[in-house]
């Protein structure tokens, strides 16, 4: 049992976006335009709609979003970076749901 028998796996186009995505939200944080795309409700969202499954994605970002808040800096202290997590989420939770 290798616990992957319920899981489905994307197609070439998916998971080549999956990875633009998770490069995009990566450099988004500091580096690339900076339009908030690294924020976890929306990586989380557009992974899981990549996946064929946007309501699940932007769960599992509202989750990660509420925890990533948590931790917002005081006085001098930078961000947490969240990076590229909130993509691997949304597309996991999105390849596990019903179909």
């Amino acid at each position: 049992m290798s616990g992957l028998e319920g899981l489905a796996f994307p197609g070439v186009g998916a998971g080549a976006g999956l990875l633009l995505l998770g490069a995009w939200v990566g450099a988004d944080t500091s580096a690339f335009l900076q339009i908030m795309v690294s924020q976890p409700i929306v990586a989380g969202w557009l992974a899981g709609t990549l996946v064929g499954e946007p309501a699940l994605g932007l769960g599992v970002g509202l989750i990660l979003q509420g925890v990533w808040m948590r931790s917002l800096p005081r006085g001098g202290a930078s961000l947490p970076l969240a990076g590229p997590a909130p993509v691997a989420a949304g597309a996991l939770a999105g390849l596990s749901g019903e179909h």
